[in-house]
């Protein structure tokens, strides 16, 4: 569909305001008509893409959160085994 230049929208047919140029005109129907369809096919596809996002976000969520509990897990393995050694090095001092 052309483009209609600004003044030519002001030209309107006297008899049944319209425009002249009935080719050019693009009725409110039409209108209601393309948000519709926009509305049915195309937000339709992306809500269900968005739906299918936080879906993969989920499931990374939850992977790395798993990933995290065992990488704290180990953390403190090590602080408990480097606590306890350093323990047991100043009582074998204090003693020894």
């Amino acid at each position: 569909m052309s483009q209609i230049e600004p003044e030519r929208l002001h030209k309107q047919h006297p008899k049944d305001n319209k425009l002249a140029d009935l080719d050019e005109y693009i009725s409110h129907t039409t209108l209601w008509y393309e948000l519709k369809t926009i509305k049915e096919h195309e937000l339709k596809h992306l809500k269900e893409e968005i739906e299918d996002v936080k879906e993969f976000t989920r499931e990374n969520r939850k992977s790395f959160m798993e990933r995290l509990d065992r990488l704290d897990a180990r953390i403190w393995g090590i602080m408990i085994l480097s606590v306890t050694t350093l323990l047991g090095i100043v009582v074998s001092i204090v003693i020894g």
